[in-house]
């Protein structure tokens, strides 16, 4: 069975803020701390409001109690001289109802958020309350992913089963997607068979990369046919016979030598925005889901077609986390996909201006007002080099290509050079103007003379 890995030390000295809660408590790693007793004493009417039927608490703490040893597992062995089993399952029962709330605030429909928001902002206020929807996210303050859904089946019995098992599919739709209806079906089903996220956080992980409706990119995800798969992909995405034994070639090549050859000259496999435009490369939106990354090379133009991402004041936290559930014991070395996509954009955006111009085609989307603070929230979110190399590796070597090519870029390298402003273009148009005068003048002057 896998278990909850505390952050390790190095990462959480250079940022304790993204890694610590702030206003709540989940699961026994910050419990009892003093700056969560405010909220602590709100647990217990979170639970009345949860549970109001008390043989549904009976039923879900027995529950509880009946899996408390799946429990202390999950949580790294945690011992019975730090909390006994009653004590455990009380906790766990508390923390699952404040989850299970903030899932209920977030999916139910306009009536009950209203209500469910109100009680929270009595209870925190509205900056207090927006840190904790944050604080769900981090990693050392998960519950078990088998947990909630015990406490929804408790909650939701009777006519109200459908309704429970709708809640979690809306909640993750809209949380990852920005729509309550776009997500059909739990998307860790595609991942591996017999798969379940251990936790919220990975839950919210699984359903950012995968596609239901794309096996293609979802095969990215099937690690033990990794090489396989991306054999597949990389075939399909080719387009030339020249490309495509280049890819053969590059497969062959271990991590270390995909590495070496990133720093042979001409062949830097991550440029900024502004560079890649610079070559000819336009932008597109592809689709919700993050490895949806593709690249079409054109005769004297190409399109990178990138995911929208939403930013908002908790998405570098939350990124951060998942970054540190990638790295976490256990992990698969493949299963990397959100720090390889982080990497990649943190090497894309380099300054405001390549913000602006994702901004502009609609693949960020920014709720944190100026193009800067996406620009510190990238910079802030480190990979420690932990990327898999291999993740978008066809894509990479189709846009060195790309932008290798003078047959291809010259062109877009032309009008960057004399057309980036209004008063070098005017400039160029009026030094041609004055050469095709003097040309005119000339030829007149010698047919005037021999006339």
């Amino acid at each position: 069975m896998r278990v909850l890995h505390r952050v390790p030390p190095l990462l959480r000295e250079q940022n304790k803020q993204a890694y610590n809660p702030s206003v709540v408590s989940l699961g026994p790693y910050h419990h009892g701390q003093p700056q969560f007793r405010e909220l602590e004493e709100s647990k217990a009417e979170l639970v009345s409001i949860m549970l109001k039927a008390d043989h549904r608490r009976h039923l879900f703490r027995t529950n509880i109690l009946a899996r408390i040893e799946d429990i202390r597992h999950f949580y790294g062995g945690l011992s019975r001289d730090e909390y006994d089993d009653e004590a455990l399952a009380e906790m766990m029962l508390r923390d699952a109802c404040v989850v299970l709330y903030l899932v209920e605030m977030i999916a139910a429909n306009e009536e009950s958020h209203e209500e469910k928001s109100m009680f929270l902002f009595r209870q925190l206020g509205k900056f207090h309350w927006y840190v904790m929807a944050v604080d769900v996210y981090k990693l050392e303050n998960q519950i078990p992913w088998w947990l909630i859904n015990t406490l929804i089946k408790s909650a939701y019995d009777g006519d109200k089963k459908e309704e429970g098992e709708a809640l979690m599919l809306r909640f993750l739709s809209f949380q990852t997607l920005g729509d309550f209806t776009k997500l059909k079906q739990f998307p860790w089903y595609l991942v591996r068979d017999e798969y379940l996220p251990l936790h919220l956080l990975e839950a919210i992980r699984i359903t950012n990369l995968v596609n239901p409706e794309d096996p293609k990119i979802n095969n990215l995800l099937h690690f033990d046919r990794y090489e396989e798969e991306r054999a597949i992909i990389a075939n399909e995405t080719e387009n030339t016979t020249t490309t495509i034994k280049c890819c053969k070639w590059w497969r062959r090549k271990s991590y270390a030598a995909a590495a070496g050859s990133f720093f042979q000259p001409g062949k830097r496999p991550f440029r900024s925005v502004t560079e890649l435009k610079a070559k000819g490369i336009h932008f597109k939106p592809s689709s919700d889901f993050l490895l949806d990354i593709r690249f079409d090379s054109y005769y004297f133009f190409g399109v990178l077609h990138l995911p929208v991402l939403a930013v908002s004041k908790g998405a570098g936290i939350i990124f951060s986390n998942m970054v540190a559930l990638e790295m976490s014991p256990g992990t698969p070395c493949a299963d990397t996909m959100m720090t390889s996509y982080l990497a990649l954009m943190k090497s894309m955006i380099e300054d405001s201006k390549d913000v602006k111009a994702l901004q502009e085609k609609g693949i960020i989307v920014s709720f944190v007002g100026e193009s800067e603070e996406i620009v510190r929230i990238f910079n802030e979110i480190d990979s420690y080099g932990l990327e898999n190399l291999q993740v978008f590796d066809v894509i990479k070597m189709r846009i060195n290509d790309h932008c290798n090519s003078k047959a291809k870029t010259w062109i877009a390298e032309l009008i960057n050079t004399n057309f980036h402003s209004p008063w070098t273009a005017i400039a160029l148009l009026a030094a041609a103007f004055l050469l095709c005068l003097t040309f005119l003048q000339t030829y007149y002057t010698m047919n005037t003379r021999k006339t």
